[in-house]
């Protein structure tokens, strides 16, 4: 029985461009389901247009880096948490 499997992607960027846009493309159409994709513009403010209507799975959020180092690091302490319990 094959079970049907989506994951979170989390992408912090800076100054995103069209490589960042063809990375987006090819994991919205890999063979394991992406639910989101979350960019992480960390300060740029430099987003191409493309980004914003590839998909409605595709999220953008601005934060400073630390903050997000800050929010990654809590989230593989709960994870850890939860895998010891």
């Amino acid at each position: 029985m094959e079970e049907n499997r989506t994951v979170d992607v989390l992408i912090p960027t800076y100054k995103p461009d069209q490589r960042c846009v063809q990375l987006v493309k090819r994991l919205l159409n890999q063979s394991v389901q992406v639910n989101r994709i979350y960019l992480i513009d960390t300060e740029s403010g430099i987003f191409p247009k493309e980004l914003y209507t590839i998909s409605d799975r595709v999220k953008i959020h601005r934060k400073s880096l630390i903050t997000v180092v800050r929010e990654i690091w809590e989230l593989r302490c709960q994870m850890r948490r939860f895998l010891s319990t």
